[in-house]
């Protein structure tokens, strides 16, 4: 074997090895394709069954408010109070549709003001010893009804967490471009607040896991980020466009350095 042979069999050997390592990449690339594909069928299974379940009663609901006979004006408060909760619950049961089923969430977004849609959600659904200030919201490109969603749940989660006296208060990002919604409520007891954007996560023994999964979807469907801090109430950062801010630059929004949720690239 001369020094030629010796050459061609390197070269060989490396062109074997190159479509070995090939193959295998191929290989794991088609496992994880496949692993993605059966997650993907189980949530729209999940996203079905719920919107199936959610709708039947909410159906009954509805009906059976609709045939109810003019009442006292005590009593058609709590109609009113009660038509609302249906109609929320038409309303995350399409959110949570939407998600699982990769509906787009953002095909017909507006240019919406914070402060409106933040306000109108307020005065429908918080309780009355509650207060919200708004300072200087934004005005951004959204979704409204996806908006309208995302802030039902931040007020729920700050009413559940902070109880019905909670203070909010919405205000433009100082740092950047977008949003902050913070409470004064005792903050969120976790290792690691943003783990409750998980779904399933709660801190509430009346929670369902599903609130700040969908604020969450719901900011990273628009294009957005969301930053939180649990510490002295719960604060949560939108970033609506990237910008070039840095950690500190962050802090002036929470008053400490942001935890960013996993997802944030």
């Amino acid at each position: 074997i001369d020094q030629t042979d010796v050459e061609l069999a390197r070269v060989l050997a490396a062109n074997l090895q190159t479509a070995l390592e090939r193959a295998e990449r191929l290989r794991l690339l088609r496992q994880r394709e496949e692993r993605l594909a059966a997650k993907t069928e189980r949530l729209d299974r999940f996203g079905s069954l719920v919107a199936h379940e959610f709708r039947n009663p909410l159906a009954i609901a509805a009906g059976h408010l609709e045939l109810t006979a003019p009442a006292e004006l005590g009593d058609r408060d709590h109609l009113r109070a009660a038509r609302e909760a249906v109609d929320r619950m038409e309303r995350l049961t399409e959110s949570i549709l939407d998600l699982t089923s990769h509906r787009g969430l953002t095909d017909a977004t507006e240019s919406v003001a914070v402060g409106y849609v933040a306000r109108s959600v307020w005065e429908d659904h918080a309780p009355a010893a509650a207060t919200l200030a708004c300072e200087s919201p934004p005005t951004v490109a959204a979704d409204r009804q996806r908006l309208q969603t995302l802030f039902e749940n931040l007020f729920d989660n700050a009413v559940g967490i902070g109880g019905p006296s909670v203070s909010v208060t919405v205000r433009d990002r100082t740092a950047g471009p977008g949003f902050v919604v913070a409470d004064d409520g005792p903050g969120i007891d976790a290792d690691d607040p943003t783990e409750l954007f998980a779904y399933g996560a709660t801190v509430e023994a009346a929670g369902t896991g599903l609130g700040l999964a969908l604020v969450r979807d719901i900011a990273e469907a628009h294009g957005w980020a969301v930053d939180v801090d649990g510490e002295g109430g719960g604060t949560f950062v939108f970033r609506t466009a990237p910008d070039e801010a840095t950690d500190d630059d962050e802090s002036v929004d929470t008053g400490v350095k942001p935890r960013r949720h996993p997802t944030d690239t």
